[in-house]
């Protein structure tokens, strides 16, 4: 542990090691290997043995933390084992498999955006493509405040990937701008895809029906990858496949 400024309380105390996204989410990605690996190619190009995840020992002291315990019971419960599908829905029929019932809106929504939050927090590489500016205090307001707001602040789109070669693959989280201009933070948590509206433009009346509300039914919207997303995932594979040809202890990993 180390002495610093927790940034969710703004208080010097000691900070503990924590995860961004959660580590049962991880654990799930780690599968049966004994580490998590973290492909860099924005640094060298080289890997990242990571033990139970990603953490950052410099954002959150251990009351904080605790804060997200609940949350991020409840963000596994409801995302963490998605149904595989290799195809988009082609019926309404295939379509009810991708509904979300009876699902505790507060509780969602707060998971999404704390995970969004800690990860524009953190100065760790994995998440450099996640910074919230102007919108970070706002949603450290409403994490401290346990208020997950109303369904059009910070509106959120979740969607079930299909198709995905990789499904228990981690994406880092990045920025993606719809065709009307309206600016999203995303997030990939294995086969799952999150969107967030960082944007004061009002959302598109198309998205409405798909967007995270208190409801019975939501829908974990039907997605393919799109072709920078693929193109990541076809990067880091080849990082992988260069490092194990070089690292002979690189089996002790699996």
């Amino acid at each position: 542990m180390s002495i610093g400024t927790c940034k969710l309380c703004n208080q010097v105390k000691k900070l503990v090691k924590a995860h961004i996204i959660p580590r049962s989410f991880e654990l799930r990605a780690k599968g049966v290997s004994k580490s998590l690996l973290e492909a860099r190619q924005y640094d060298v190009k080289t890997v990242k043995i990571w033990q139970n995840g990603v953490w950052d020992d410099k954002i959150l002291c251990a009351a904080c933390e605790d804060r997200f315990k609940l949350w991020d019971d409840y963000g596994f419960k409801i995302l963490g084992n998605p149904p595989g599908n290799n195809v988009l829905p082609r019926n309404e029929a295939e379509l009810e498999s991708f509904i979300l019932k009876d699902i505790d809106y507060a509780l969602l929504k707060l998971f999404i955006l704390s995970v969004l939050w800690r990860a524009s927090v953190s100065s760790q590489p994995f998440f450099s493509k996640i910074r919230l500016g102007k919108h970070e205090a706002a949603i450290a307001d409403m994490i401290r405040n346990q208020n997950p707001g109303s369904y059009d602040q910070f509106a959120v789109i979740i969607g079930r990937l299909v198709g995905q070669q990789f499904p228990n693959a981690l994406l880092s989280p990045r920025r993606q701008r719809t065709p009307e201009g309206i600016n999203f933070s995303v997030m990939f948590i294995n086969s799952i895809k999150i969107m967030v509206k960082v944007d004061r433009q009002a959302l598109p009346q198309i998205l409405e029906p798909v967007v995270l509300k208190p409801q019975q039914k939501n829908i974990a919207m039907p997605m393919p990858l799109f072709d920078g997303e693929i193109v990541s995932l076809r990067e880091g594979a080849e990082i992988f496949r260069g490092w194990l040809s070089k690292t002979p202890s690189a089996s002790s990993t699996k």
